[in-house]
């Protein structure tokens, strides 16, 4: 049934939530409404239900914060899409080994087997080692672990050596969601030598 439809037709109350930077699957028609596309849920709820006589409150900031990530992630993934407003970190948790970190791909192993992270790729294609947890990045939505390992695409270490590169909007979304979805720590695998603010560079003797 047509969302809209269903709304109107309910005489109790709704409360939906989401967060438009985590749009990895499209579960709607999506070419009738391909103008709310790349997370435009805002536009939709305006245009859609209030235009249509519906009671709607929209609220961006009750729910913004995290209760999941340390202020570490927080501050690495806050910069995916700076048109949000950023998260603050709800929590205080802390570990022996805390933020965000590049790892080079000869220390993969050594960093598996120390952390245990969730392994985090963008397709299967990714061959990546099957003895540690590994899911694709729109199946880890939704997922808290204390600890991750990402494999990049090449776009995505792109945005890391240039934060002003052309990212899609797909792309974004799963870095954020892959950067959100650990407690601890996130690790990034890089073979460059790059600097980026809020990232470490992990060595075998971290």
């Amino acid at each position: 049934m047509d969302i809209i439809k269903m709304l109107m037709q309910s005489q109790s109350k709704i409360i939906m939530v989401g967060d438009p930077r985590q749009v990895t699957y499209y579960t709607h028609f999506s070419r009738k409404y391909s103008k709310y596309k790349n997370g435009n849920i805002v536009d939709f709820i305006k245009k859609e239900c209030i235009n249509k006589k519906l009671d709607c409150i929209i609220d961006e900031i009750t729910l913004k914060d995290s209760w999941r990530n340390n202020q570490l992630i927080c501050d690495v993934s806050n910069r995916v899409f700076l048109n949000y407003l950023p998260n603050v970190s709800l929590h205080k948790e802390v570990s022996s080994h805390d933020g965000v970190f590049f790892v080079k791909s000869n220390d993969i192993e050594h960093y598996l087997e120390k952390y245990k992270p969730l392994q985090l790729r963008d397709t299967r294609r990714k061959k990546v080692n099957e003895n540690y947890p590994v899911l694709n990045f729109g199946e880890s939505k939704g997922k808290t672990v204390k600890r991750a390992l990402i494999y990049p695409t090449k776009p995505i270490l792109s945005w890391f050596e240039d934060h002003t590169s052309n990212l899609a909007f797909s792309s974004r979304c799963k870095l954020y969601v892959a950067l959100t979805r650990a407690i601890h720590s996130v690790a990034i695998v890089c073979d460059k030598d790059i600097s980026v603010e809020g990232i470490s560079n992990y060595y075998r003797s971290n």
